[in-house]
């Protein structure tokens, strides 16, 4: 098992062996907004997919565009 903690917040466990994982989040606690947490059980599958496929969700570049959509979606909503 492979432990993933992101700056947003986001924690993931990937098992290597079968390449499925779990992942936990920050993101909508205490948030009763409907569209917020659809939108963020978007991203949170989205970083979960990522990283179950074997993308390095822990990069610097990765986590800036996270962060940059995380903002965006905010700005919008």
């Amino acid at each position: 098992m492979k432990d993933i903690v992101l700056d947003c917040g986001l924690e993931l466990r990937i098992d290597a062996e079968t390449g499925q994982g779990l992942i936990s989040s920050s993101l909508k606690d205490d948030c009763h907004d409907e569209d917020w947490n659809t939108a963020m059980d978007a991203v949170e599958s989205l970083v979960l997919a990522h990283a179950c496929a074997g993308v390095d969700v822990t990069a610097r570049a990765y986590q800036d565009g996270l962060q940059g959509c995380l903002e965006a979606v905010a700005n919008n909503l």
